[in-house]
């Protein structure tokens, strides 16, 4: 099935305008979100004391957070296939929210790190269901327009 392409219609002034700039905003929040989840490695000193954990142990919240998301990220792509963009985009922000309302009640570090898995399914979703939520939001000449009738290697910069 392929998805269907929102059509922009002219400008609307007022609350269409923030209407029509949703999903856009929608992938920015996902995006935050999925970086945000790397700054947790800056309280594993408090972590580690509060658990009662030492390094080696301590780790498992990166290996948890990185293997999720990186299984779910492949997987969220074929799921914006299915079930659209928009619909894996919200799961992957509703299960974040539980998530991070989930860490305030954690009992112990092996819960901890099912929450840790849990967020990287949540950031696997975002990350690989955003990109298409931006692109079928957006015009056509707003995605294919700006490089057309330019070489491929001019556009890497690599070439």
């Amino acid at each position: 099935m392929t998805p269907t392409r929102v059509q922009a219609g002219p400008a609307r002034p007022g609350w269409g305008r923030i209407l029509d700039a949703m999903p856009v905003l929608l992938a920015a929040a996902a995006f935050l979100l999925v970086g945000l989840d790397g700054s947790v490695n800056i309280a594993f000193p408090a972590m580690s004391a509060a658990f009662g954990v030492g390094p080696t142990t301590i780790r498992w919240v990166i290996i948890c957070y990185v293997g999720t998301y990186a299984l779910t990220a492949f997987a969220a792509g074929v799921l914006a296939d299915r079930l659209g963009p928009g619909r894996v985009v919200r799961a992957g922000l509703v299960l974040s929210l539980l998530c991070f309302a989930g860490y305030a009640l954690v009992p112990s570090f092996a819960v901890f790190l099912v929450f840790r898995v849990l967020q990287g399914a949540a950031g696997g979703l975002l990350y690989g269901a955003s990109p298409a939520l931006v692109t079928l939001s957006l015009p056509p000449l707003a995605t294919a327009g700006a490089w057309a009738g330019r070489a491929p290697g001019s556009v890497s910069g690599s070439a």
